[in-house]
């Protein structure tokens, strides 16, 4: 069975109250993704920090394979609302690039992005249901005038 290693770095104590929480959460998701996903050992590097998504709390990205990071903000009201289990499905959406990367690679294109980026949300939907993101469902009259600069690029 694949094991998630989780590193808070947590120096000065700022995720000290969240940890517990933080944690559960993390194996919950990431236990779910492993029932689906055939996923191989992963570090997942926590830390605080005030660059996350408005909307959510956190943010996470995987740079590679088997390392996924993940930005917490503390005291922002979102996070612990935790609404449609947000953390959780973040971390998902992550584990599916992270299993990409030890596969086909998560692409050098706009095109590829776009289809690693749609794998990786419909992975989340799968693993956890719940609504989809924002960015997940926009209408076709916001992204029709962008379309001639995607195709180019």
């Amino acid at each position: 069975m694949p094991q998630i290693t989780l590193h808070l770095i947590n120096a000065r104590g700022q995720l000290a109250d969240i940890e517990d929480w933080l944690c559960e959460r993390l194996r919950d998701a990431f236990a779910a993704s492993a029932r689906l996903l055939p996923l191989l050992e992963t570090d997942v590097v926590v830390r605080a920090g005030k660059s996350v998504i408005p909307e959510k709390g956190h943010l996470g990205y995987a740079p590679e394979k088997g390392v996924i990071c993940i930005t917490i903000d503390p005291e922002h009201p979102a996070l612990r609302a935790n609404l449609d289990m947000s953390l959780e499905r973040m971390l998902a959406h992550e584990l599916h690039h992270s299993a990409r990367w030890d596969g086909p690679g998560y692409g050098a294109t706009l095109g590829e992005a776009l289809v690693s980026e749609g794998l990786a949300g419909h992975f989340a939907q799968e693993v956890l249901g719940g609504t989809r993101e924002p960015w997940e469902s926009l209408p076709a009259s916001i992204l029709r005038p962008h379309i001639p600069s995607a195709q180019a690029d």
